[in-house]
């Protein structure tokens, strides 16, 4: 058609059909793209935007914050802690450093009524958490330590004569049920086949029901009462040269445990920290120095190398003693090195010499 118009025209077509493009067609693709703004408008409206936004963090009545217990706020965010009014709670020591990660995983896995077991060595401050925590949530504090020796009436109770009449009277761990506590089983790994099978996984069920079977009668423990374990093994029989009364405990016990949640030394700096923080007449300096041969002094045990661990058990009274003996040699020497053989003062003084 358009071969068949003159020039004019056909200079003329094109402006015409761009012009009905743009009127006709150009309206119609104007109302597509419309509906298509519409269908995909990622735009907010106020009542969505406040659908959106998290609901401000609420802390119930008798509770405190994680951040405010603890003094940061946890990977996850922040948290309710429940906080009771038990007399009889410890008090919280004042240069305690908290171990981030491992009281996290803690007071979540506890909150949740889990049997918690802390398992770490000898001097890494599994039961000074334990205590602390009971602090700083107002709980009694109650430590069972566990032996081959210890039998069930002692903890329970037992049958007695009083004013000529035989009756049970409970033992301490019912009376501490009754009433908001911290509940440790101290190196459970130790506790005899006996106990285990007729208190350990009964009381690790649920709920931590306490049978009295002289009496039929059920301890129901108080809705503050936690259960944990501190141990140096995981109970499987490792590290028996170090810790040869541990007892490798069946799967029946194991699969009881919650959480089982490890912790190690406290590191270098935390541990100068401590040091400073509990014995602020110390040099600094010194301090850092300590804490540098304690490190040392922990891979050495761990090794193999030494019989004993260094731990703030050590750290701290030798910071005291080096105040009040003016030389941290002296200090060392009293307290740590005299309680070793030959061969192990001797890679001790390497450290000491190396690090002074």
């Amino acid at each position: 058609y358009l071969h068949e118009l003159s020039t004019f025209t056909w200079i003329a077509a094109p402006v015409f059909i761009g012009e009905y493009f743009m009127t006709e067609v150009g309206d119609e693709m104007d109302q597509l793209i419309g509906s298509l703004s519409e269908l995909f408008d990622t735009s907010v409206t106020s009542e969505e935007s406040d659908k959106s936004k998290p609901e401000p963090f609420v802390i119930p009545e008798g509770y405190k914050a994680f951040s405010e217990v603890f003094g940061w706020v946890p990977e996850a965010g922040d948290s309710a802690v429940r906080i009771f009014d038990n007399p009889d709670a410890p008090k919280l020591d004042p240069n305690w450093i908290w171990p981030r990660e491992e009281t996290e995983e803690l007071v979540t896995a506890m909150r949740l009524g889990l049997p918690c077991r802390l398992v770490g060595p000898t001097g890494s401050g599994k039961t000074k958490w334990a205590e602390n925590y009971a602090a700083v949530t107002g709980r009694g504090f109650y430590r069972i330590s566990f032996s081959e020796s210890l039998f069930l009436d002692q903890l329970i109770g037992s049958k007695e004569i009083v004013n000529g009449d035989t009756c049970f009277v409970k033992g301490e761990l019912p009376r501490r049920m009754e009433v908001p506590s911290i509940i440790l089983c101290d190196e459970v790994s130790r506790a005899s086949a006996g106990i285990n099978m007729a208190f350990l996984q009964r009381f690790l069920e649920p709920g931590n029901v306490l049978p009295i079977l002289d009496t039929g009668e059920e301890i129901i423990p108080h809705e503050g009462v936690s259960v944990l374990a501190a141990d140096n093994t995981l109970g499987l029989g490792e590290n028996s040269d170090k810790y040869p009364t541990a007892n490798v405990q069946d799967s029946s016990t194991q699969n009881r445990w919650g959480a089982t949640i490890l912790l190690g030394y406290m590191s270098e700096e935390s541990l100068a920290a401590l040091i400073v923080r509990s014995v602020p007449k110390l040099a600094g300096a010194q301090a850092h120095r300590l804490a540098r041969l304690a490190t040392l002094c922990q891979n050495a045990y761990m090794d193999g190398q030494i019989p004993l661990s260094f731990s703030p058990r050590q750290a701290l009274p030798i910071a005291r003693l080096a105040v009040e003996f003016g030389s941290i040699e002296r200090a060392f020497k009293v307290n740590f090195l005299n309680a070793l053989d030959d061969d192990s003062q001797a890679v001790v003084q390497g450290f000491f010499k190396t690090i002074w």
